[in-house]
């Protein structure tokens, strides 16, 4: 039951050691006791660790700072990063301060580098030109605008910081960034993940609303879009229709597949309609959005034309500018789990109406019309169970 090869006793200990970041795949053979019976598990740094770790690098490489580092920041920075990303991260910004001659490495180069790390690096120049930068542009404002939006209603949203529309390594044309909050995160909620598919619907919704035609841009939008609501509705058990259920396992439960052919796809059926509600209640709120911001839409799409790239207090300024009624916030109180709250929209209640008529399904189990003033509206669209 012991690892042939070595001969130890109590004066000469041998310990054997081995990592892997597969032992899904490991022969039980070599976990048996005596052997590599003993696991130690190295997780993601949290914050804290995240710090640490930072502290070791910047002290060996002896990097000199400017006034404006913050370790504590740099580790909010960096959430999942994993220790070998923090050790990139510490040289990545020393070849930035060294390729610009400068005797301190601060917090820019800090930020370009994680943003190196995240979307990839930048191009020197941008490829889009004409009709293909204008759309570009206003669908990563139409990302920013829901964001935004979302934010002032789900506590703990993060808040843009930067949008570029100058092409980066990994065919990324555009790059609306939002920084991770101040916490690290273990669980999702479903307010959150509502409010995540909106946000990656709003650069299709951009393009609808303002541009003359479609493009593919939105392909990894709508990409990692489906798959997040896929797993809230298999996975997470936020659909009233399917239930508190995992597809996944319930599937793989009956080795005869009985279950299987006894559901006749229809379980398929039902996950594939719910996801696609959820996906168009999505586009829906984030078309809501940027309808009622247009103007702001507009005009902070123009100056990303020019600029292409905008951040810092330019960013806020507009940003700051984007309304959602606070009594419409109230109707959120009414959402349940596959609910979405369309955002006041001043003064087109018809348009509204016709908007919900069109894409609510036939299974649409209530469309809710809460009057909130001043000409605005907050409606509320249950799927697959009535409130």
């Amino acid at each position: 039951t012991e690892l042939d090869g070595f001969d130890s006793d109590k004066d000469s200990v041998v310990i054997c050691i081995a990592a892997t970041n597969r032992p899904d795949v490991l022969d039980q053979a070599l976990l048996r006791p005596g052997r590599f019976d003993r696991r130690v598990s190295v997780e993601r740094p949290d914050k804290t660790g995240r710090e640490q770790i930072l502290g070791v690098h910047l002290q060996r490489r002896g990097l000199p700072l400017a006034d404006d580092v913050s370790v504590e920041e740099i580790a909010t920075m960096t959430m999942g990063f994993t220790g070998a990303d923090l050790a990139n991260l510490v040289n990545e910004a020393a070849l930035l301060a060294g390729r610009t001659n400068k005797a301190l490495v601060g917090r820019e180069e800090f930020s370009a580098a994680v943003l190196r790390s995240v979307a990839g690096i930048e191009k020197k120049r941008s490829i889009l030109q004409g009709m293909e930068k204008e759309v570009v542009a206003r669908h990563e404002v139409g990302h920013a605008l829901v964001s935004t939006a979302v934010s002032q209603l789900v506590a703990g949203s993060g808040a843009v910081a930067k949008l570029s529309i100058i092409p980066r390594t990994g065919g990324a044309l555009g790059f609306t960034y939002i920084p991770p909050s101040t916490e690290d995160r273990a669980l999702m909620f479903d307010r959150e993940i509502r409010g995540q598919l909106a946000m990656l619907m709003g650069g299709r919704a951009a393009e609808q609303l303002t541009c003359a035609a479609v493009s593919t841009g939105a392909s990894d939008d709508i990409k990692r879009a489906t798959d997040l609501a896929l797993r809230s509705v298999s996975e997470f058990g936020l659909s009233a229709a399917v239930g508190p259920l995992n597809v996944g396992v319930l599937a793989a439960g009956s080795d005869d597949g009985a279950w299987l052919m006894r559901d006749n796809g229809k379980m398929a059926t039902l996950v594939e309609a719910e996801v696609k509600a959820l996906l168009a209640g999505a586009l829906a709120v984030a078309v809501c959005v940027i309808s009622a911001n247009k103007a702001i839409h507009d005009g902070l799409s123009a100056l990303l034309m020019r600029q292409e790239r905008v951040e810092g207090d330019a960013l806020a300024r507009w940003l700051a500018e984007v309304e959602v009624s606070r009594r419409c916030c109230r109707a959120a109180s009414l959402m349940t789990p596959l609910c979405y709250l369309l955002l006041g929209l001043p003064g087109v209640y018809r348009w509204c109406k016709e908007l919900v008529n069109r894409l609510a399904p036939r299974r649409c189990a209530a469309v809710h019309w809460v009057t909130a003033g001043s000409g605005r509206v907050a409606v509320v669209i249950s799927y697959g169970s009535s409130m």
